[in-house]
């Protein structure tokens, strides 16, 4: 039996949980390692879908091809909403891997995407660190947030 083992988006490896995988690319690239009991047995065809919730974005159907990876061909993708990507594959004798899958979101793909704001100061940093922060209230009950933070690795994020 031939099953998906890994999946990459991007070149990154794609976990269950989307907090931890985010593109910025209008089309990303999705990839995907198989493995299979059976000697001399590979990939011999694919299908790649995209959905959001129970709306389908993009569905590559069944794809001739021992490539395991493809680039994504669907809908806008929108900004800050989680998605889910699947994949199944096919073997030397047809036989079909069960889905396997996991979740990303898309950053603010353009100017109007981003309603974000930087935090800065006007205190000039010298031999101290500066601490950057801002209050704020939530008006509606929330079922999921993004937090974006740039830097090189000078920051320690808390919310």
């Amino acid at each position: 039996m031939i099953e998906v083992r890994e999946l990459y988006l991007d070149c990154g490896r794609m976990f269950s949980d989307a907090r931890f995988c985010i593109t910025d690319s209008k089309t990303p690239t999705f990839s995907w390692s198989v493995v299979s009991d059976t000697d001399n047995d590979r990939q011999t065809a694919y299908r790649a879908q995209v959905t959001m919730g129970k709306s389908s974005l993009w569905d590559s159907g069944w794809v001739k091809d021992d490539e395991q990876s493809t680039v994504y061909a669907g809908k806008t993708l929108p900004a800050g909403r989680y998605l889910d990507f699947t994949v199944r594959v096919r073997n030397t004798r047809g036989e079909e891997s069960d889905v396997f899958g996991g979740q990303f979101v898309c950053g603010a793909l353009t100017a109007d995407a981003w309603k974000g704001k930087w935090i800065t100061s006007d205190e000039p940093s010298g031999q101290h660190a500066l601490y950057f922060r801002r209050d704020f209230r939530i008006e509606k009950e929330l079922s999921a947030a993004c937090l974006f933070v740039s830097g090189i690795g000078y920051h320690r994020v808390t919310v």
